[in-house]
């Protein structure tokens, strides 16, 4: 019931790709994998229809936002990831 309410409650966030990637392999993607290594480093390797192998490092951080800078969608559907008060950032 407390997610139902918070769902209902208009405090459901949107989510945008931190990063979108174009042309990593010249067709489609056999396999990926990501692992989260120490202090928030996530690598990503990925295999693709081309052969090839592409390896990915970036490192996440929080940061504190105000809810005013927040993206706010009234008709979001229900299995929308919430996210509040945080924000993940690239570095």
């Amino acid at each position: 019931r407390l997610l139902e309410d918070h769902i209902l409650s208009n405090r459901i966030h949107e989510i945008q790709p931190l990063h979108v990637m174009h042309n990593v392999h010249q067709s489609g993607i056999n396999c990926l994998h990501i692992s989260q290594g120490k202090e928030n480093v996530f690598h990503v390797v990925s295999g693709g229809d081309d052969q090839a192998l592409h390896y990915l490092s970036f490192q996440l951080i929080l940061q504190q936002v105000n809810n005013e800078n927040m993206v706010k969608r009234e008709q979001t559907h229900n299995s929308t990831v919430c996210l509040d008060e945080m924000l993940l950032l690239v570095s």
